[in-house]
């Protein structure tokens, strides 16, 4: 979650709802976090067709138990995970991967598929008929009075319920960070009779246009490919030097406040002088037909002595003539 000046912070307000306080983010992160890896906190889906989320809460060690709870989706991805063995619940990591639902990476050799080639991801791979694969939905959601977004992954048999939530947003001309969204859960069966549950999305209310003023949601998918500063630094050289990165442009990446156009800072230059990209070449064609001859030169000759000596000897007075004439 940034915020239009990046210094701001969501904070719960009963009149104002997801309004802005402002806060030095920077500051606040380099005094509380340096030296830390802090982490999304996470919301749980119960298992067994359970119907209360495990929500955190001011303890950490006892999250808060939640038939229902209302947040902003700030940004939803696919996710895809394949288990050799059949999941059973715990913290064993799969044994391929996906973070965007394009490109999974094997677990053990760090390998990458294609996930739409991969057989595993074709229906009939798994049980009962199913993809061996299974597919997910990751979701940021931001709640009242929170500064951070909490994660929540839809499983498999949530996904068409909120594709309908979703198809129904768009077509009013909304977007799910547009709103916020109040989730339920609804106990299911699969095929094989498996009670489970399922997550149910519905509009609370729209954001207002002064909430929508104050803050917007960017998913820095850069950052799972950031590299080191120097790496970064000298990137961001070649592209600034070559003209099709700007001043700005490279402060967006790092998260750095924005110059001001009037002072340059949505210039594309080139190197030489770096001239606006649009001045490329301006400089020679001032010059041409400055002057008439503009291959002329001076040359300056030196008359040898009179004995052929071409020092002239100690009473030799050497005679400058100048010639002019065009360089071949």
């Amino acid at each position: 979650m940034n915020t239009k000046n990046t210094t701001a912070i969501a904070t719960t307000d009963q009149n104002t709802g997801y309004l802005t306080e402002t806060v030095n983010l920077a500051e606040l992160f380099s005094e509380e976090l340096d030296g830390l890896r802090p982490s999304f906190e996470r919301i749980k889906i119960p298992a067994g067709g359970g119907l209360a989320y495990e929500v955190p809460g001011d303890d950490p060690n006892s999250p808060d138990s939640a038939k229902d709870f209302s947040a902003v989706i700030l940004y939803h991805h696919p996710i895809n995970s394949y288990y050799k063995e059949k999941f059973t619940g715990g913290n064993n990591p799969p044994d391929c991967s996906s973070l965007d639902g394009k490109i999974g990476v094997v677990a053990e050799t760090g390998e990458c598929r294609d996930c739409k080639t991969c057989p595993y991801a074709k229906f009939g791979s798994g049980e009962n008929g199913g993809m061996a694969c299974k597919q997910k939905r990751r979701m940021y959601l931001l709640r009242e009075g929170e500064m951070l977004p909490m994660i929540m992954t839809l499983p498999t048999g949530s996904l068409a319920e909120f594709t309908k939530y979703v198809t129904r947003l768009v077509t009013r001309g909304m977007k799910a960070n547009h709103v916020v969204t109040k989730f339920t859960l609804k106990r299911a069966q699969n095929s094989t009779g498996i009670n489970y549950s399922q997550v149910i999305c519905s509009v609370d209310r729209p954001l207002s246009p002064e909430e929508k003023k104050s803050y917007f949601a960017k998913f820095n998918v850069e950052g799972l490919l950031r590299g080191d500063y120097a790496s970064r630094m000298s990137g961001y050289a070649t592209a600034r030097q070559n003209g099709w990165m700007s001043a700005n442009d490279i402060r967006e990446l790092e998260n750095m406040d924005r110059i001001p156009a009037e002072e340059g800072g949505d210039l594309y230059l080139i190197n030489g002088n770096m001239l606006p990209l649009g001045n490329a070449g301006a400089f020679a064609d001032t010059q041409t037909g400055k002057e008439e001859n503009p291959d002329e030169e001076v040359l300056e000759v030196e008359e040898p002595g009179s004995n052929g000596d071409s020092s002239g000897g100690t009473d030799a007075v050497p005679e400058r003539h100048h010639r002019r004439g065009k360089l071949v």
